[in-house]
């Protein structure tokens, strides 16, 4: 898609070419969106680790016992292992992964606890980018006259209708990466995940706390912090203690009524 636009500007006269100063810094936002999307595909998404002897550590009846009187459900069929909180397992990855967003069949991966700050900052170049390049399409489609008549001939202009293609083509791109930026950065700020707040009611771990209550949400500057500064390693998630509202409790007036 990015090729597409930069053989689109080369190509047609617009606005993109009097602006030679700018090219090196956006052929350096291209790089860096090429970038964060392979980052974001190659890095590891938070897999949990699986340790080849814990079949043999742990006796398949306890595992069972296990999982019958665990409330939360943590044993995996799958990958054969006790599943830290704020872990699910990806049928089309096959393992489990930490802080699961969701899988994304756009970049083909999981979005997880080590790659979510990649696919935000991949969601806002994304974006950036996108606008900028409709607002040049849309200045170039100035340059060119939508048809002309040519000895009673109506020739219509293939650089107009290829700028605009482009302009619609790209609106709806815009509206989906500006929309899906707003949305993780509503859940970072929060502290919450795709997952958690699609499947809220079926999480066996926050079935306890009250609907309005979010017990990984520890602040707006904090859970930033720990999404874009987390160091590569898989957090031990503690979740917090909804707050207790005392009822108030009825005050008689000190006064003493006497019945007669």
């Amino acid at each position: 898609m990015h090729g597409v636009c930069i053989m689109t500007l080369i190509m047609y006269e617009n606005p993109f070419r009097q602006y030679k100063q700018l090219h090196p810094y956006i052929f350096l936002c291209f790089v860096t969106i090429t970038l964060c999307l392979y980052k974001t595909t190659a890095r590891n998404p938070g897999y949990q680790p699986i340790e080849n002897n814990q079949i043999e550590i742990i006796v398949q009846e306890e595992l069972i016992e296990e999982k019958q009187s665990n409330e939360s459900d943590q044993f995996c069929n799958q990958c054969r292992i006790i599943r830290p909180i704020r872990t699910k397992h990806c049928f089309v990855c096959k393992r489990c992964v930490a802080k699961f967003d969701h899988h994304c069949f756009w970049l083909g991966g999981c979005v997880g606890e080590l790659n979510h700050r990649q696919f935000v900052v991949f969601l806002f170049l994304q974006t950036f980018v996108l606008i900028w390049l409709i607002t040049y399409f849309y200045e170039g489609c100035g340059n060119y006259e939508y048809s002309k008549v040519i000895n009673g001939i109506t020739i219509y202009s293939q650089e107009y209708g290829t700028f605009s293609i482009l302009i619609v083509l790209f609106g709806f791109f815009i509206l989906f990466t500006s929309g899906l930026l707003i949305f993780q950065l509503y859940l970072i700020g929060t502290g919450s995940t795709s997952y958690e707040l699609n499947k809220r009611h079926k999480i066996k771990y926050l079935k306890n706390y009250p609907h309005s209550f979010n017990p990984f949400d520890y602040g707006l500057f904090r859970n930033f912090k720990i999404v874009f500064f987390h160091g590569n390693q898989l957090r031990d998630w503690e979740p917090l203690k909804p707050p207790i509202k005392e009822k108030k409790s009825q005050i008689t007036n000190e006064k003493e009524f006497i019945c007669c």
